[in-house]
């Protein structure tokens, strides 16, 4: 099974204990839409929020553009409580078969 199938199972599962055993122990991230970066403490505190928050965060047109054993690429809608929508492109590097760093960049939605 592929990264992407077990990242997105344990996200519709809301099961961040098997989202982060996942993600390497030197992960890095960086969030340009909205300016935020962190290490994988920082990211494990905000996964496990937002899959708290999960019947509010909706996810739509979820898709992997492209993946092999260094590069994982997806996109999704992403529908937030206050109204926001976003188109998210999210980069993911990998390293010892987990997920190592990710890049993501967001576009509001009208």
């Amino acid at each position: 099974m592929h990264l992407y199938q077990k990242y997105t199972k344990a996200n519709q599962d809301k099961d961040a204990d098997a989202f982060l055993k996942l993600i390497h122990k030197d992960f890095s991230m960086v969030s340009h839409a909205h300016g935020v970066t962190g290490n994988r403490e920082e990211f494990a505190s905000m996964v496990y929020f937002l899959m708290g928050r999960g019947k509010t965060i909706k996810i739509e047109n979820e898709r992997c553009l492209y993946e092999n054993e260094h590069t994982l690429v997806e996109h999704k809608i992403m529908s937030f409580p206050d109204g926001r929508r976003e188109a998210v492109m999210s980069v993911w590097m990998k390293k010892e078969g987990k997920l190592a760093s990710l890049e993501t960049g967001a576009t509001p939605l009208t």
